[in-house]
Formats: C-alpha cells, sequence, structure tokens
C-alpha cells in the first residue's frame, strides 16, 4: 500500500534528517508575527536557528504580504495588555472595598477590622501599576524602530518569493479556492478571514484565500528549486493544515495527506514537514549546532497550552453563532422548498393518468423521473457549493460548546448527504443544535 498511498506514511528519521540538513525551511506569517509576542528567551531561541538557517529559509510573497500588513496590529496588541491589566487591576480593589462595605463590619462586628487588609491590597496594586508603567515605557510603540523586523530584514534578504504576476493569476486561485473549499480540500478552509479584501500594488486580494496563496507559492518554489523536501514552520494549528485524530485529545499525526499529495504530483517533492514553533526549537539541536535554552521550548509550550484554536465561529458570542446557525438553516430550506416546488410544478401524476397507451405512459413517467432529477441535481449542488462547509463547521462549534460528542458518522452525514432527504436531516440536526444553545 505504501507505493500506491505514501502521503499517509510518516517520513523516516533518515528523510527528516535530509530535509533538516538541505531541504528548503519555509515560515509562515504567524511565526514572524509572533515574534512580537514571545517571551524574549523564546524569541532570541528562534532566532539564533533562524540565523543558523539563513541560507535555505524562504518566504512566500504572501507571507511577507500578511506580515506587513498585520505587524502594526501585531504591536499594538502586546501594548493594549497594559490598559486591560491596568483596568483588572482598578476593578479588583473596586469590587473588594465593595464587598466589603456590604457587610458593613464596622456596624456589624466587633473584631473583624478589613482596612488593614485594604490598605495593603492598594499598596500591592499602586506597585504592580508602577512597574507596568516602567515595563511600558520600554514596550515597542508602532513609531519606534523595530528591532524585530529590521533582523528579520537581515535574515531573509534575497529569500522572499515573487509577487503574483497578475490580476488573473490571483482570480484563478480565488476560482480553484471556491471549489477546494466546498469539498473540505485543503489548505484554508477553516480560515477566519472569511470576508476581507484588499489591495496591494494594484491587485485585490481576498483574505478567505491567504492560506492558498502560501500554498500555491511553496509549490512553485518546489517546482523550480527541486529540493529534497519542504519544512513548513507554522503556528497555525487548525484542522485545514495538520492530520489530526481524537486519541484521549487531539493528536497531530502531521501535515494532511493531501497536502503532501499536492506536492508530490506538483512538484515532484515527497517530503512534506509541518512544524510548530515549538516543535521547530525542539529539534532544532539534534540536528543543527546550535543551542536552545530549555526556557525558551518550555515558554513556547505553555503558550501552545492556552492559545485557543481560533476559527471564525469560535469567536463568535452564542446569540451571534446561533443566529448565523439559524441563517444558514433559512437559506437551506428556501433550497429545499424550491426543489420541492420544481418538482411538483407539472402534474406529471395527471399526464400517466391520462396517457392512452403505455408508451405514453412511460414517456411521462420518464418526464417526470427526469425533472426530478434535475431539480435535485440543482439543491445538491446548491448545497455543496453554498451550505456544506459553514453547516458542518456550525455544528462543529455548537457541539464543542454544548460538550455534545458527535454522532457517529456525523460528519459524513453533513459532508455527503445522498439526496434532498440527506439534507433535510441536516438542516433538522443544525436547527436542533442552533435552538439548543443558550443565550449568553
Amino acid at each position: 500500500m505504501k507505493r500506491s498511498l505514501p502521503s499517509y506514511y510518516s517520513p523516516s528519521e533518515d528523510e527528516i534528517r535530509k530535509v533538516w540538513a538541505a531541504g528548503l525551511i519555509v515560515l509562515d506569517a504567524n511565526i514572524l508575527l509572533n515574534l512580537y509576542r514571545y517571551p524574549q528567551q523564546a524569541r532570541d531561541g528562534l532566532f539564533n536557528t533562524l540565523e543558523k538557517l539563513s541560507g535555505r529559509l524562504w518566504i512566500p510573497h504572501q507571507v511577507a504580504l500578511e506580515y506587513q500588513r498585520n505587524r502594526p496590529a501585531a504591536i499594538m496588541e502586546q501594548r493594549r495588555r497594559f490598559s486591560e491589566v491596568r483596568k483588572i487591576l482598578e476593578e479588583t480593589g473596586l469590587s473588594l472595598k465593595r464587598e466589603f462595605d456590604k457587610l458593613q463590619l464596622a456596624k456589624r462586628h466587633s473584631s473583624i477590622d478589613a482596612q488593614p487588609f485594604i490598605d495593603e491590597v492598594d499598596s500591592a496594586i499602586d506597585r504592580f501599576k508602577h512597574r507596568l508603567d516602567q515595563l511600558e515605557r520600554q514596550q515597542l510603540d508602532v513609531s519606534d524602530f523595530d528591532p524585530i523586523r529590521a533582523k528579520l530584514d537581515a535574515i531573509l534578504e534575497g529569500r522572499v518569493g515573487e509577487p503574483p504576476e497578475s490580476q488573473d493569476y490571483l482570480d484563478g486561485i480565488f476560482a480553484e479556492g471556491k471549489e477546494r473549499y466546498a469539498v473540505l480540500r485543503p489548505p484554508g478552509f477553516l480560515d477566519t478571514k472569511t470576508d476581507s479584501c484588499y489591495s496591494w500594488n494594484g491587485l485585490m486580494y481576498q483574505g478567505r484565500y491567504g492560506d492558498l496563496i502560501v500554498w500555491k507559492q511553496i509549490i512553485s518554489k518546489a517546482k523550480a528549486d527541486r529540493p529534497v523536501g519542504v519544512l513548513f514552520v507554522t503556528d497555525d494549528e487548525k484542522n485545514d493544515w495538520w492530520w489530526t485524530v481524537d486519541s484521549g485529545g487531539r493528536k497531530k499525526l502531521g501535515p494532511r495527506p493531501e497536502l503532501i499529495e499536492e506536492l508530490s504530483t506538483e512538484a515532484e517533492t515527497t517530503l512534506f514537514l509541518l512544524y510548530t514553533a515549538r516543535r521547530f526549537l525542539e529539534r532544532t539541536p539534534e540536528f543543527l549546532n546550535v543551542e536552545v535554552p530549555g526556557d525558551a521550548i518550555t515558554q513556547l509550550r505553555d503558550l501552545a497550552a492556552v492559545r485557543p484554536e481560533v476559527t471564525a465561529y469560535s469567536i463568535l458570542t452564542n446569540s451571534q453563532l446561533k443566529q448565523r446557525s439559524l441563517e444558514i438553516v433559512a437559506q437551506i430550506r428556501t433550497g429545499l422548498r424550491l426543489y420541492r416546488d420544481e418538482s411538483d410544478r407539472a402534474d406529471y401524476f395527471t399526464s400517466v393518468d391520462r396517457a392512452v397507451s403505455e408508451e405514453e405512459r412511460c414517456a411521462a413517467w420518464d418526464q417526470m423521473i427526469y425533472a426530478s432529477d434535475q431539480a435535485s441535481s440543482r439543491l445538491m449542488a446548491d448545497y455543496e457549493m453554498n451550505w456544506k462547509v459553514e453547516a458542518l463547521l456550525l455544528s462543529d462549534e455548537i457541539r464543542r460548546r454544548l460538550s455534545i460528542e458527535p454522532e457517529r458518522n456525523v460528519q459524513f452525514r453533513y459532508e455527503h448527504p445522498t439526496n434532498p432527504l440527506g439534507i433535510e436531516a441536516v438542516v433538522t440536526d443544525l436547527e436542533r443544535l442552533a435552538r439548543t444553545l443558550p443565550e449568553l
């Protein structure tokens, strides 16, 4: 089987060693942006590794563009944390005083005096605020000289891919992406930037296809350079990049087999490794003459443990999630109603009854079956292109929030309804889930 389906097999240690020794090392935009979020030791450890590999590093043009577009937001995100922490401190102090005031201890209790404790808390809060002020003055601002970008510029000099050649090239990717995402073909079908559009250098981009542009540019680079393999470093842990299984928790097996197969077919590169920044640093001492401090790996491991998997739906409130689910339910039910109307529009049964000869009856019956099949095909195509992916993702998110284990084959039913009755079952299930979701 390995000869027929090699993309389902993990690479050997010798093959992994070959990629580390001579393969193409590609960085995702989130790795560059997370350098602004990592603690100092983790950042230094990653920079040391990148400098060691600088001759084989490469980033797609789309990665560079996404980094430059999102860099100011990454910087400001870190600065906003200071205001958020101050707000928590102030609310904590005020809340503590309010709760003690409700007890009216001075009037109703002879021995409990909360004031010394309140004074200690106020003093601790003031000291912490003073330390925050000092740290905030040291924090990078968007208008400051950016030492992180300066380091990246030096490391990636001459290592950035070419920009898209034309709008036609991008439009071709967008059209292909629509078809791929409809059948959950990776990468990018879980992208959170579903509706964002932007322009650069006279070209219009659709944000939801950013991952697909990155992937296409990786394939083009591999096709041109013929490396022994590609190692893609990304902190995107969604299932449209990773092949995962539920085994006492979510376990990553490696890149999705579809990606390995596509890279092999398009670029004749059979080795494709996918690492998070943490895993990349963990394996660095094995293959490079670079020491990575244990604290750096620990920091990245801790960050990964608290980082939620973000999708377009995980960021919605329960009310928003319920509303969007019921909107999709209404759209699918409209499609089902149109299907029934179209199937019933002509009175084929009357035609069959009025037929004089057996030949006329067969012709009327065949016409009825043909019309029904055509209406069914249109409904199935509409579901495939317009509703399937969103219905599946919405149901997954609602089940996650309700802590409901999916029924056996429920994902298959959403992905592959065989007829209008199957679509009816999907929409009934999604509506039931949506109406079960509590309003918070």
